[in-house]
């Protein structure tokens, strides 16, 4: 993206599709079975969060994150719609901005103190027991 700055909307688009459809994908009835996340979707996830201009729009929607590592990163203006993230890594990622994220959601993640969270959306128990 740094390369080829007037194609950086493509590279987005093409590289959250590449994760939509590697990553395990939500179907209507649940999770679509598939195998632990791949480190290729790992690391296409890792460029569109290191993306020069953080606000350009970033789909991942209906995407299975969980397990992700996003620690440290900002996902602003990344469409969460439906993904899953359960025992995804947020520690220390600020998600103030990202797109329809709730809080059922991030039931399951790992966050810490230094994760910021969008308006509406509750820091989750840590208590909590996920599968």
């Amino acid at each position: 993206m740094h390369d080829a700055p007037g194609k950086e909307r493509a590279v987005i688009a093409v590289l959250g599709a590449y994760v939509r459809v590697h990553a395990k994908t939500i179907t209507e009835e649940g999770i679509a079975p598939a195998a632990r996340q791949a480190t290729n979707v790992q690391a296409a996830i890792d460029v569109l969060m290191r993306r020069p201009h953080p606000g350009a729009a970033v789909d991942l929607s209906r995407a299975e994150l969980s397990g992700t590592d996003f620690r440290g990163a900002t996902l602003g203006n990344v469409d969460l719609a439906r993904a899953e993230l359960g025992r995804a890594d947020l520690r220390g990622a600020d998600v103030s901005k990202a797109r329809n994220l709730t809080t059922g959601q991030i039931r399951c993640a790992l966050v810490d103190q230094k994760t910021t969270l969008p308006s509406g959306v509750e820091r989750p128990d840590t208590h909590s027991v996920c599968r």
